[in-house]
């Protein structure tokens, strides 16, 4: 007896051809997915330790810049830097170096004005960490100087009258001055690698 091929017999044959390949062509790529997530969660670093910088944590700064009651006007950004690592316990969490801004208070009342402020005065408004801004407060105001050799000139050119003109005093606050700053509200911040 012939065997004779049947339409049933053909789609028969058809259906398991293509349940036994499809079958056999998804243990494959199950393996190979296993594979490259277990290739990602080896690569992928462990998460940062979350540490709290507490409110009244005191910062220890430093003018990047000299500011003068010369040229200082009242709304001018202030550069100044961290002075030293701020830590966590043990744990450092913004290294030295980091940039911090604030803003003159007192001063020039604009920057077209030609006489010198009688007053000198900045607040620290934030330290800079990566994206986050960390808003600190603090206070820095200049100590008058008076110039000396200015005085005597004057005195001796102009009498009494110039030396009232040149007793005036000079307001400056030096690049390097220390500035004590302080954390003004709980922030969350990432530790930093050793």
């Amino acid at each position: 007896m012939r065997y004779k091929p049947t339409i049933a017999g053909l789609t028969l044959l058809v259906t398991i051809t293509y349940v036994c390949f499809h079958a056999s062509g998804q243990a494959i790529p199950t393996q190979k997915d296993e594979q490259i997530q277990q290739t990602a969660e080896a690569a992928t670093p462990p998460p940062a330790q979350t540490l709290l910088l507490k409110e009244g944590t005191e910062i220890n700064l430093k003018f990047a810049q000299k500011l003068s009651a010369k040229s200082a006007f009242v709304g001018e950004p202030v550069e100044l830097v961290l002075a030293r690592d701020l830590k966590v316990g043990d744990v450092i969490v913004v290294k030295q170096g980091a940039r911090a801004l604030g803003t003159v208070v007192a001063g020039k009342e604009s920057e077209k004005k030609r006489n010198e402020a009688r007053q000198l005065a900045m607040r620290v408004d934030f330290l800079k960490v990566g994206d986050k801004k960390i808003r600190l407060r603090g206070e820095k105001a200049a100590e008058g100087k008076r110039n000396k050799n200015a005085m005597i000139e004057g005195t001796v050119l102009l009498g009494l009258s110039g030396l009232l003109m040149t007793s005036g005093k000079h307001y400056e606050i030096p690049e390097g001055s220390p500035l004590t700053a302080y954390v003004d509200e709980d922030v969350e911040v990432s530790a930093l690698s050793p």
